[in-house]
This record gives C-alpha cells, sequence and structure tokens, in this order.
C-alpha cells in the first residue's frame, strides 16, 4: 500500500510551494535551455542539480540524530532533489508538445505521480553513495532516450527514477519534520522549526 492521503497533501503542498519559489529564479524559458541541452548534459543540468541536492543528504546520513537541524537540512536537501526531479519531467511535457505550460505540467505531473504514490508500493532509496550511482545510470538512460526523441520511453524511465526520490522524501520529513519549502538551500536553518502545514 502506497502513501496516505495526509502524506500526500503534505508532499503536494510542499512541491507547490517549493515550484513558486524556483520558477522566480528559473523562469520557463531556461528550464527548457536547460532541456534542449539535456538532461544530463552540459555544466549545469538536471542531472547535476538533482543529484547535487540528494549527495549533500547521503553525506549527512550518518549524523541525522545529531539535531533537528542537520535532520532538516537534510530532508530539505532530498526535497529540492525531489522537486528537481519533478521540473526536469514537467519540463519534459512541453519540450514535447504534450503540455502547453510549465505550472500547468507540474500540477499535472504531480497529480499523475500522487495516483502512484497513493496505490503503489514505492520504497525509499538508502542515503549512500550507491544510491548515488544507481540514479545518475537512470539520468544516462533517459539522456540516451532524449537523444533518440523517444519521448514515451523517456516519460516512464523518468518517472521510475524519481518517484522512489519523491518517496524518500515524504519517509524522511514524516520521520524527522517537513522542512520550510521555498527557502535557499544556503540559508541558515540552526533554529528552524519544522514546517506546519494547513492541510
Amino acid at each position: 500500500m502506497g502513501f496516505s492521503e495526509a502524506q500526500l497533501d503534505k508532499w503536494a503542498n510542499w512541491l507547490e510551494t517549493e515550484t513558486s519559489y524556483s520558477v522566480g529564479k528559473f523562469p520557463t524559458s531556461e528550464q527548457l535551455r536547460y532541456f534542449d541541452i539535456g538532461v544530463a548534459r552540459g555544466d549545469f543540468s538536471f542531472e547535476m542539480s538533482a543529484l547535487g541536492y540528494f549527495k549533500r543528504a547521503v553525506l549527512k546520513a550518518g549524523i541525522l540524530s545529531v539535531g533537528q537541524a542537520v535532520a532538516l537540512r537534510a530532508v530539505q536537501e532530498v526535497g529540492k532533489s525531489a522537486h528537481n526531479h519533478l521540473a526536469c519531467a514537467a519540463t519534459a511535457r512541453v519540450a514535447f508538445g504534450q503540455a502547453p505550460s510549465f505550472m500547468g505540467s507540474m500540477f499535472d505531473t504531480v497529480d499523475e505521480w500522487r495516483g502512484r504514490l497513493a496505490t503503489q508500493d514505492i520504497k525509499s532509496l538508502p542515503l549512500t553513495l550507491a544510491t548515488i550511482d544507481e540514479l545518475s545510470l537512470g539520468f544516462a538512460t533517459t539522456q540516451q532516450l532524449q537523444d533518440e526523441a523517444n519521448t514515451a520511453e523517456f516519460t516512464r524511465v523518468l518517472a521510475g527514477v524519481a518517484l522512489p526520490v519523491q518517496a524518500t522524501f515524504i519517509d524522511l520529513a514524516e520521520t524527522y519534520g517537513w522542512p520550510q519549502p521555498g527557502i535557499s538551500s544556503s540559508e541558515d536553518i540552526r533554529t528552524a522549526e519544522p514546517h506546519e502545514f494547513s492541510v
């Protein structure tokens, strides 16, 4: 069985706020430019961003019990990785002509993934360097599919990479607290409290 409606409400709420924040920094035109270069290619890519955040969390995996601030930071970093996977999928829909707007595509992707997270037993990923290697391999496959213009398989494979990251984020947030969405990963959260949702 998958995640509860209450858990998925918090997940969707968090991603909506994070999306509003990120669009202010990276408008749709820039997202599409990165996508056109390649999801795993260039000086800056969706892979680089998504895996960079996840790796930061991996480096904190052994000290999550040190204190709430450390744990919240690690959860935030997995959340930002989850958001980058989502942004990649949403941008792909626009680039492939399957959605007219980035924000609409984001909401559609959240709805689709929510259904799968609710009904399928999608396992969390361990916070290890081996997981980074597995995620990188997944992005390499999506890059090849993007080059081949195999849009259906690209979407399927990317979801297969992204959904376990979403599950990891939810599980960590439910364990250690939900971090404040929509703030920079460089912001000092040493005195932060878990985010309270209105859902």
